[in-house]
Order: structure tokens, then sequence, then C-alpha cells
């Protein structure tokens, strides 16, 4: 499933060093602005902002992600590199909310708040802005089937519900279902690592719903897949939580959260001399190929990305 290990392997250390860890996160909880603002500017060199702003950091902080990820596709073979496609056509399914919220309601998004420009991504050649009605995007999204499906599936219960919240629920519950069927020709490890990971981020969506757009329980009930959340009763608890500080410590308290962090090491040389280096590459070989140390990779600068995001709404409003 890969082209070049040890290229691969090589190129994965580098980026893991130059990546954020979890110390970082202890380096911005309780600091000022300004610190907050000269870590990001450190870590993210040239692709930090031209914008202080809470929605230019994030994605300036999700751009470098995506730099990083793309770099390692070359490396591997086609049945590899499609899971990792997946994973960062997450970023085109928010240029599709951008679009969308464009199109429909006039609201003015600039160019530089779309993700494009990027290989693999379905807007790699082409600002998303200069699309003006949803026929010219279909079109355009033929050349991207994946991604076209998702939309057309989206766009109809968009038509049926009048309302740009079912079109953004159809959009992540589409993109949700596709991974997970991509994850299950991975290797054990790695297929639940993915489907651990759905859990959490449908989680995630929930504590959304509920405090940031205001939805009550029945609601969210009602229109999020409950299939892919594997713990009925943490939705439960975070559905009655009484702050995002509470929600969020039901998330990462509960057992999908904890399972994907077990799988998910944070620490790439951690990687290398314990369970990783013992499971994958002592016992096996170095020959022996699994998809774990690129989906942790990126994987664990989502959950890292997150936190920051989390601590930055905190102490930059």
């Amino acid at each position: 499933m890969i082209t070049d290990y040890s290229a691969a392997c090589g190129l994965l250390g580098g980026l893991r060093r130059n990546s954020f860890k979890e110390d970082d996160l202890s380096k911005l909880e309780g600091e000022s602005p300004d610190f907050i603002k000269n870590l990001l500017k450190s870590c993210l060199g040239d692709d930090y902002p031209p914008k202080d702003e809470i929605d230019f950091l994030e994605r300036a902080l999700y751009v470098s992600c995506i730099k990083k990820t793309t770099k390692l596709l070359r490396f591997l073979a086609p049945g590899a590199r499609e899971v990792l496609k997946a994973l960062i056509l997450e970023f085109d399914i928010l240029n599709l909310k951008l679009l969308i919220r464009r199109i429909k309601l006039g609201t003015d998004s600039g160019a530089e708040m779309f993700y494009w420009g990027f290989p693999y991504l379905a807007f790699k050649d082409i600002d998303p802005s200069v699309f003006k009605d949803i026929d010219s995007l279909e079109q355009y999204l033929k050349k991207s089937p994946f991604i076209r499906g998702i939309f057309t599936k989206a766009l109809g219960d968009l038509k049926f519900h009048k309302d740009i919240f079912y079109f953004d629920i159809r959009l992540d519950r589409e993109y949700f279902s596709l991974l997970k069927n991509m994850s299950l020709g991975l290797d054990r490890d790695s297929s639940l690592l993915i489907q651990n990971f759905i859990s959490v981020r449908s989680l995630i969506y929930a504590l959304r719903l509920k405090f940031f757009q205001g939805k009550d329980s029945n609601e969210i009930r009602s229109v999020l897949n409950i299939a892919s959340i594997s713990n009925n009763d943490i939705l439960s608890h975070l559905l009655s939580a009484s702050s995002l500080e509470d929600a969020l410590s039901v998330i990462e308290k509960g057992l999908p959260f904890l399972k994907f962090r077990e799988k998910l090491s944070l620490d790439f040389e951690e990687d290398l001399t314990g369970v990783f280096y013992e499971q994958f590459l002592k016992r096996r070989g170095v020959n022996f190929f699994s998809m774990r140390p690129y989906l942790t990779f990126y994987l664990s600068q989502r959950y890292l990305i997150e936190r920051i995001i989390f601590i930055m709404n905190n102490r930059l409003n």
C-alpha cells in the first residue's frame, strides 16, 4: 500500500517534530492574547493570517495541517492515499457550507476564508467564491464524484426543508458515512481509530448545535445520525450539560474519546519507541504497512487544533 516506506517514515518524522504537540496546549492555557498570537506566529510562519481574528486564525491552523498532510500523499499507494484524501475532504465540506451561504443568503465571505488551491481538494484549481449560482457549482463538482454525490444529497434536503441548517447536517452525515465505509478496508487498529474519531466528531457536532446554534435536545437527536455515536448515554449527558465546559468534559471522559486517545499517540518519538514500534515494526518488520502512523499524524493535529481553537475562543474574545 505504500510506494516508498522509508521515505514516508522519514518525512512523517520531520512533519511530526515541526507540528503541534500536546505540551503546546499547556503553554497556551491561561496566557495573554499576545502570547497566544506570538506562539501561533512562530508555529505557522508564512501561513499566519493577515488578520488576528478567530476565524482567520482557525483557517490558518488548518491550512498548515492540509499542507503537511498532502506532502505525505505522494508516497502512498492508491488505497492508502484515498483514505487520507477522504479525511482532508472535510475542508471541501466547509467550502460547500460557505458557498451555499454566499449563493442563497448573499453572505460575503472573502476568498481568504475558503480552503482552495491545495492538491487533492475539489477546489484545487479555482477560487470557490467565483460561483454565483448552484447550477455552475454542480457542473464544476462533476470532476469530484465523492463531493458531488454528498452535495447532491444535501441539496435535496435544502430544497425540501428550505433551511440551510438541514443542508449542513446532511453534508456532515454523508461525509461521516463515507469515512466509515472507507475505514472498513483498513487494518483493525486504523479502522477503529477512524470509527472512534467519527463518534467523537459527532459528539462535538452535537455540542456545537446545542451551545452555538441553540438547538434543543429533541431537534439534535432528530437530525444527528445516532448510529455514528457509539454510546447514547454520553450523548444524553452532553445534551443535559449546563455549560460548554461541562459538555466538553463529558466528551473527553467518554469511552469513544478515551478509545480514540488510546490509539492516538500525540508524540511521534513515543510512537517509534513504544507500542507502535513493538507491534508494527519490530514484530512484523519494516515492510509491513499500517495506515496507523499516517492517520495518527493527521488526527492528532486535528484534535490539537480543535483544542487550540477552544482556548483561543476563551482567551481572544
